[in-house]
């Protein structure tokens, strides 16, 4: 369901590492008896469609007239592209039936002689090459699997929930399908939910999955999708009601639970046979409660929505990774370098959805695995040189080994929490440091109010965002990276301008004379709205992650909260006594040098930030990756191997230099000029 032209096969996940995947065979590259199945099923799609489209000659439904027209002309594109068959004279039967498909429905004959027609046309291409309509997996299939996924790669157009309203749909025209719509009742069977997500729907976004999913995934996201369309509550009821003594379905909940015997039933034909057996009516909410527990246990049984597993999410991400590596590649050989990119990217965004509890435990192993993919996406930009995977699944293996290891003691997930806060907090620190030494030194402590102001208003801005985005993050994670990029382009600029304005007070001779005229004026007068400002976002920068990542520790700690607790206070209080280190140490600097050096933490930040902001927006794919190969990679410093991000803090040099030359080169040549032109 993902609308996207993207590869998708299970991780053959050995022990700690990568084994060989597995790889699910393209629907060109598969059998004739599989690829005359697929036509058969669009046609008995184009059937379904047909039924509830006319009557009496009249199109009713002008989206599900077009639907069958779209389906039935795919299906005979596909048949055109069979190899001839095995049986002689089969070819010709199976074209000609196939054939009086369309003009039948130009024609809007009547719904039962269109299905005749659709019988006889499979049947043909069925006996002509060998073909099964429809193939079940060989184990029951699984509605908590199915949620992992459906929740991977459905979820970003179809949304949580099934609705509709993943972020990916909002501009999808026609919109994604709404997966809980009270029509499906009616409309929704096994087969029919199988067959539109192995082959799409014609004339939508929505791709077949055949080729990216395999025939288990299809079935355990088949079962998934008969929860959505009722709640945990209708569910429990349904199972008090059908398993009460003397119930007349009891006997029967194992069979019409069975995928194989249920694959054409709808819920309505399903409510109607319960209700025959209760002599109720097929409305009526006790029957609904009945079904909704039957279509439950279409799936291994559970009771209610099934609860994601994170372990098996985990599993099925990476297993999404190695497929995804594996196909760009592929379009790589085949001369399609676009594809093969956009293949690479949807790789990287399935590890952002793993990255909080990778960094939570290894920054330095996040660090890796973006610099790998970066790698791999220049040299798919590159003609000249051929694409290699080999550094990102060494770096993508050490993750998952990371991720797989057992929940760390108590001490290391006090150690893990300190290093959390200490290492997000620090640039903070330093920045609201040297702006409160700033105003201690200038005289005007009070200001601190508005730094302060800033600072707890991007702590719980932070928090916030983060409880917002985590949901997005999981269908979108692109988005974290254009986030944290675009924050720190603005930090850029508010930064910049708030460390030229200390500089440019350097031209001043007489300090403290300055300083009691103009510095009350200028602190008031926007000075502190802007430092406050800057403050802002030195939190918030940091802030967000660090509350993903503190929530991705958590849940690794598995109810040791106490640990965490007592690692986040103590990082607390290490920064804190780097923030009195650190304004006591200014107060006690001359002025000018002091304005030299505020000016330079708040410039070296600049550029930092403008390196780590155009990295972000790099690995969102917002921005384009041009390799500098042999520069070192510096995430410190902000500095990548790339031509943009060595532009972006080439540029703040050059705006340095302006700034230099416009505060002291432009003074000393005016008065040289004045000099110079003075009579003698």
């Amino acid at each position: 369901m993902r609308h996207t032209s993207t590869r998708q096969i299970a991780l053959a996940l050995g022990l700690l590492g990568f084994a060989a995947p597995a790889a699910a065979q393209d629907i060109a590259q598969s059998s004739p008896a599989d690829r005359a199945g697929a036509v058969i099923s669009l046609i008995d799609l184009a059937s379904s469609e047909y039924v509830d489209a006319v009557s009496d000659g009249r199109i009713i439904n002008e989206a599900e007239y077009e639907e069958a027209y779209e389906f039935t002309e795919e299906a005979l594109r596909r048949l055109a592209a069979l190899p001839v068959s095995a049986y002689p004279g089969s070819d010709a039967r199976a074209r000609e039936a196939s054939a009086r498909l369309l003009p039948a429905i130009d024609a809007r004959v009547d719904p039962g002689e269109f299905v005749s027609l659709a019988e006889v046309a499979t049947d043909a291409i069925a006996a002509g090459w060998d073909a099964i309509r429809i193939r079940f997996a060989e184990d029951r299939p699984s509605a908590r699997r199915g949620a992992v996924v459906y929740r991977i790669n459905c979820a970003e157009c179809h949304g949580d929930l099934g609705r509709g309203d993943g972020i990916e749909g909002e501009d999808l025209d026609p919109p994604p399908a709404d997966l809980t719509a009270a029509e499906r009742a009616r409309e929704a069977s096994l087969q029919r939910d199988f067959e539109v997500l192995s082959f799409g729907v014609p004339a939508t976004a929505m791709e077949g999955w055949q080729d990216l999913l395999d025939l288990q995934e299809r079935w355990d996201v088949v079962a998934y999708l008969q929860t959505l369309r009722f709640g945990a509550a209708e569910v429990a009821e349904g199972r008090s009601l059908a398993l009460a003594p003397g119930a007349p379905v009891s006997g029967l909940i194992r069979s019409w639970s069975d995928p194989v015997e249920m694959a054409a039933w709808t819920d309505v034909d399903l409510a109607t046979r319960v209700a025959e057996l209760h002599q109720e009516d097929p409305e009526d909410s006790a029957i609904r409660g009945i079904v909704a527990y039957l279509r439950a246990q279409t799936g291994e049984p559970f009771d209610g929505v099934p609860e994601l597993n994170a372990d098996l999410e985990m599993t099925e991400r990476f297993g999404t990774i190695d497929a995804l590596l594996g196909s760009s590649l592929e379009a790589a050989a085949a001369g399609d370098r676009d594809a093969a990119l956009a293949d690479v990217m949807s790789a990287y965004l399935q590890f952002e959805a793993l990255e909080p509890a990778l960094g939570a435990r290894d920054r330095g192993a996040v660090v890796r695995v973006e610099k790998e993919f970066a790698d791999l996406r220049a040299d798919l930009n590159s003609v000249s040189t051929t694409p290699d995977r080999a550094g990102v699944d060494s770096a993508l293996a050490a993750a998952a080994r990371t991720l797989a290891a057992e929940r760390p003691s108590n001490l290391g997930l006090a150690i893990q929490s300190f290093v959390i806060i200490l290492r997000e907090g620090f640039e903070a620190i330093l920045i609201i440091g040297a702006i409160i030494a700033f105003l201690i030194k200038t005289g005007r402590p009070e200001a601190r109010r508005t730094v302060y102001a800033g600072v707890l208003a991007a702590v719980g801005a932070s928090v916030a965002v983060a409880v917002l985005l985590q949901a997005l993050f999981e269908v979108a994670p692109a988005r974290r990276e254009v986030l944290e990029g675009a924050t720190m382009l603005v930090a850029v600029a508010v930064l910049f301008s708030v460390s030229y304005w200390l500089v440019s007070k350097l031209q001043h001779g007489r300090w403290e004379q300055y300083l009691k005229e103009r510095m009350h004026v200028a602190v008031g007068a926007g000075g502190g709205l802007a430092l406050g400002g800057v403050a802002f976002l030195a939190v918030f920068r940091e802030g967000v992650e660090t509350v993903l990542f503190y929530k991705a520790l958590t849940a690794m700690a598995a109810g040791a909260i106490l640990p965490i607790v007592l690692g986040f206070v103590v990082g607390l209080a290490a920064l804190a006594l780097i923030y009195m280190a650190f304004t006591r140490l200014g107060v006690r600097i001359p002025m000018r040098p002091f304005f030299a050096m505020t000016s330079g933490i708040l410039y070296l930040m600049a550029t930092i930030f403008a390196g780590a902001g155009i990295a972000e927006l790099q690995e969102a794919g917002v921005v384009g990756i041009t390799p500098l190969p042999g520069l070192p990679m510096l995430p410190g410093l902000g500095v990548y191997p790339t031509v943009e991000t060595v532009a972006a803090q080439g540029l703040m040099i050059v705006l340095l230099l302006a700034a230099l030359f416009v505060t002291f080169g432009l003074p000393r040549l005016k008065k040289s000029a004045e000099i110079a032109g003075a009579p003698g």
